[in-house]
């Protein structure tokens, strides 16, 4: 379904592509050429639960005014795209439920408008980019499971407007870093359990939720938290604080959390 309607502040008219369509890859789906058909007025692109296949395509950073990028539910495989990195007007950016099999492009760190990422539910490699330190307006992140490595991020200190911090069901290991104490919106949802080589004690001000829907019926489970952590176990990344500054490379300003954005969409949770 298309929806076009008037801004009273910009004047010109919107669109937003919303719906089910026949199955294929994500150019031959209608919904996806509705939108490239006049991409300086789609402003929202919601492909979920499409029964998509193949790739997400480089093409769709030509979509230059969307705000809200939605293909979760489907069958896509390959790579989470870095020529999505150009599309700065994007708020919401939601992939889960798919077969993608790259890394986290560091290169999304661009997107500094982002509220929320939906990358959960694929099999994502590698580690949480540090650069993503410089999304401030992030409020919502799962990267739930996947198959990340590495440590957990203690860049990550500087997003004083997260809530929602979901890493369970990985490879993670090494501590949480006591810098996550900084996150005091970070109380009620942040996941960790079934990250067999995360250790160490729980640092003070750090609370790890548990009865996470079906899953964590412990905070600690799954992983080795309360306990030492073996000699050869990374205790996170270099020495850092919340105040340090952090990458300015991919940032464009200053964002700032866009209070009319609406609430993170996802499955019976958030839909």
């Amino acid at each position: 379904m298309t929806t076009t309607y008037k801004s009273a502040t910009l004047g010109i008219s919107l669109m937003m592509v919303v719906g089910t369509a026949t199955a294929g890859t994500i150019l031959q789906n209608p919904l996806f050429q509705a939108c490239a058909a006049s991409p300086a007025t789609c402003t929202r692109l919601d492909m979920t639960r499409n029964q998509l296949t193949g790739v997400i395509p480089s093409e769709i950073a030509a979509l230059t005014s969307v705000r809200y990028l939605w293909f979760g539910d489907n069958q896509l495989t390959g790579t989470i795209p870095y020529e999505l990195s150009t599309l700065t007007t994007l708020t919401q950016m939601s992939v889960y439920g798919n077969r993608l099999t790259s890394t986290i492009p560091s290169e999304l760190a661009a997107l500094t408008r982002l509220s929320t990422i939906h990358f959960d539910n694929n099999q994502l490699t590698g580690s949480i980019p540090t650069e993503m330190a410089v999304l401030t307006a992030v409020s919502h992140m799962d990267y739930h499971h996947n198959l990340l490595t590495g440590t957990i991020p203690r860049e990550l200190a500087v997003l004083t407007l997260l809530t929602y911090l979901n890493v369970h069901g990985n490879r993670i290991t090494g501590t949480i870093p006591s810098e996550l104490a900084a996150l005091t919106r970070l109380t009620r949802h942040f996941y960790v359990c079934d990250n067999p080589g995360l250790c160490g004690d729980i640092p003070a001000g750090v609370t790890p939720s548990s009865a996470y829907s079906i899953y964590c019926t412990s905070s600690t489970r799954g992983t080795m938290l309360g306990t030492e952590c073996p000699s050869f176990a990374p205790s996170g990344s270099p020495s850092f604080s919340p105040t340090t500054s952090v990458p300015t490379s991919f940032a464009t300003g200053s964002p700032t959390a866009n209070g009319s954005d609406p609430t993170p969409l996802k499955d019976n949770w958030f839909r």
